[in-house]
C-alpha cells in the first residue's frame, strides 16, 4: 500500500498554499513533480503529491480516500502500518466472488473425497473376494493346467491333420495341372538349335522355327505357342536337343499330329 500525504502551509502555491518558488503554472515544486500524472480510477482526476490518495494492491490504480470512502484515522493507520495491504471497492467484490468459488470448490473437493473413499472400500472388498478364490484354485491348479495342455495337444493334433490334408490336395492339383499342360505338349525333334548366347534370342528363335513349321510346312494355319524349351543339357557333339513346345490347347496339338 502507497499513499500520498497532504502538506499544509501558508497561502501562496495555487495547490498548497506554501511560499514557494512557483512555474508558470503557479504551483510549488512538490505540487509540480511528475508524479501528478496519475489519476483517481474513480473521479478521473490526477492524484497530486499534497492529496490524501492511497494505491490499490490489486488493480495497482490510486484512488482518493473521500472517492473510496476511507475514513482518516483508517488512512493513517494503514500509512503508519508498515506492510499494510489495502483494495479498492472492485477488488474487493473479486475477492469476496473468489471466496465464494473457494468455497465451492471445497464442497466439491469434500465429495469428490467421499467418493474415494467409498471406492477404495468397494476395492478392499474386491480383494478379500479374489484371495477367496485364490484360496480354492490352489488346489485345482494342477487339474487345470493338465486339462488345458491336453485340450492344446488335441488342437495342435488337429491342425497338423489338417496341414497334411492340405498337403495332399495341394500336391494332387498341381499333378493335375502337370498332366493337363501335358496334354498340349509336343516334343520336336531335329530341330536346329540357335548358337546364340542370349537366352532370350535362342528363344525367339525356336519360336520362330516352330511357327514356320507349323504355319508353312503342316499348313496348320491357327495355332498358338504359349511356351518353348530345350529339353536337357547343351551336347558335346553340338547335336541338337529335343524340344518341348507347350500349344494353347489339346485340339491344336492334335492338328498338328495328325498333319506329320
Amino acid at each position: 500500500m502507497e499513499a500520498r500525504t497532504r502538506q499544509g502551509g501558508k497561502k501562496k502555491c495555487r495547490e498548497c498554499n506554501q511560499f514557494e518558488e512557483l512555474d508558470e503554472d503557479l504551483r510549488c515544486t512538490t505540487c509540480a513533480t511528475p508524479e501528478d500524472k496519475e489519476e483517481c480510477r474513480t473521479c478521473k482526476r490526477k492524484v497530486r503529491e499534497i492529496d490524501n490518495a492511497i494505491k490499490c494492491d490489486g488493480c495497482k490504480t490510486w484512488n482518493h480516500i473521500g472517492c473510496e470512502k476511507v475514513g482518516k484515522n483508517y488512512y493513517k493507520a494503514l500509512k503508519e502500518e508498515d506492510g499494510a495491504t489495502w483494495f479498492c471497492k472492485i477488488c474487493k467484490q473479486t475477492i469476496l466472488s473468489s471466496f465464494g468459488q473457494l468455497a465451492k470448490l471445497r464442497e466439491d473437493y469434500k465429495e469428490v473425497m467421499k467418493k474415494m473413499h467409498g471406492i477404495t472400500n468397494k476395492n478392499e472388498g474386491i480383494d478379500e473376494r479374489v484371495k477367496i478364490i485364490e484360496e480354492k484354485m490352489e488346489g485345482k491348479d494342477e487339474d487345470i493346467v493338465n486339462k488345458v495342455t491336453n485340450t492344446i495337444v488335441e488342437k495342435i493334433e488337429a491342425v497338423d491333420i489338417v496341414q497334411k490334408t492340405a498337403e495332399v490336395v495341394i500336391r494332387h492339383i498341381e499333378e493335375r495341372e502337370k498332366r493337363e499342360k501335358r496334354k498340349k505338349n509336343i516334343v520336336l525333334y531335329y530341330v536346329p538349335e540357335s548358337s546364340q548366347n542370349e537366352v532370350q534370342s535362342r528363344i525367339d528363335e525356336d519360336l520362330s522355327r516352330c511357327n514356320d513349321l507349323f504355319e508353312n510346312s503342316l499348313k496348320v494355319r491357327e495355332c498358338k505357342i504359349e511356351r518353348v524349351s530345350r529339353l536337357g543339357r547343351p551336347r558335346e557333339d553340338n547335336r541338337s536337343r529335343p524340344m518341348l513346345v507347350q500349344l494353347r490347347s489339346e485340339d491344336e496339338k492334335w492338328s498338328i499330329l495328325l498333319k506329320c
